[in-house]
């Protein structure tokens, strides 16, 4: 793709990077100093992206490294999600109790162990609280452990691998995200459509997503997670669809479909295009 753009006379969108560290690699940085041209532009999914391509990508201006945030069809997603009680009802949630939903792989980089240990900081100010963590991975058999060491198999379900697990978002009364790496978390925006509250990690990209809609909390920090937590557990109806509004407002604002058209068709070269 590289050779022919660099035969053509218009921009050419080259290269949009959705994680951290895609550019370290030497012979994949060569490559691109022989071959990028003035009519090339790359892109990263969030600011946090852009920043680590433009430490690596050292033979290509600045400029011409930018920001093209993920968006989301809001109009397909929406539909999709189940209802509050069917949701629930799929994943065995008892109506009255607080839950806080996390979906991620079950990785090191999700960090979910601190996830748990902040639930079970709280458990006993927060009778009705529990967590559901939709996914698998490498750490699935270690976290088991951690939630039998702690008691708390009734209140912790990990439920494994779940097509279309985003579907289930409802069931939910916050979502939380504990990564300790993130170059966007397209999770949080499908959190947002379901108008959730949200607690996540200051990291990477992930509060140029969530903004001023959510809780943003240091990485593997269990005492403010835990702390945060027990804030969203008191939480009345009320202030939670105020925030979760707020969320859904952001998400259209920011991530839907026309949203990143307008961003696209901002970018300096490819108004060309569009003049």
């Amino acid at each position: 793709m590289m050779w022919v753009a660099q035969f053509c006379k218009i921009p050419a969108l080259f290269f949009v990077m959705h994680e951290l560290k895609t550019m370290t690699s030497r012979a994949r940085q060569l490559v691109i100093a022989l071959l990028a041209r003035k009519n090339m532009i790359f892109a990263g999914v969030s600011n946090a992206v852009r920043d680590d391509m433009q430490k690596s990508l050292w033979c290509i201006p600045k400029d011409r490294v930018i920001t093209l945030y993920n968006m989301i069809d809001i109009d397909h997603t929406e539909p999709a999600l189940l209802s509050r009680e069917a949701a629930r009802n799929a994943l065995n949630i008892n109506a009255d109790e607080v839950v806080f939903g996390n979906i991620a792989r079950l990785a090191p980089n999700k960090d979910q162990a601190s996830l748990i240990n902040a639930f079970a900081a709280i458990k006993k100010d927060c009778p009705k609280e529990k967590l559901i963590i939709l996914g698998d991975g490498e750490l699935e058999s270690a976290l088991k452990e951690q939630i039998a060491a702690l008691k708390l198999q009734q209140d912790i379900i990990l439920t494994g691998f779940i097509p279309n697990a985003f579907r289930y978002m409802k069931a939910f009364d916050c979502f939380v995200l504990s990564s300790i790496q993130e170059a966007f978390g397209r999770v949080l925006i499908e959190a947002m459509i379901a108008k959730l509250p949200i607690i996540a990690t200051r990291v990477n990209g992930i509060p140029e997503v969530v903004g001023d809609v959510g809780i943003l909390i240091p990485a593997k920090d269990v005492n403010s997670f835990a702390a945060a937590m027990k804030e969203n557990y008191f939480l009345d109806n009320a202030q939670r669809e105020k925030i979760g509004e707020n969320a859904y407002a952001r998400v259209t604002n920011y991530f839907s479909i026309p949203a990143f058209q307008q961003q696209f068709w901002n970018v300096e070269l490819l108004k060309r295009l569009k003049d």
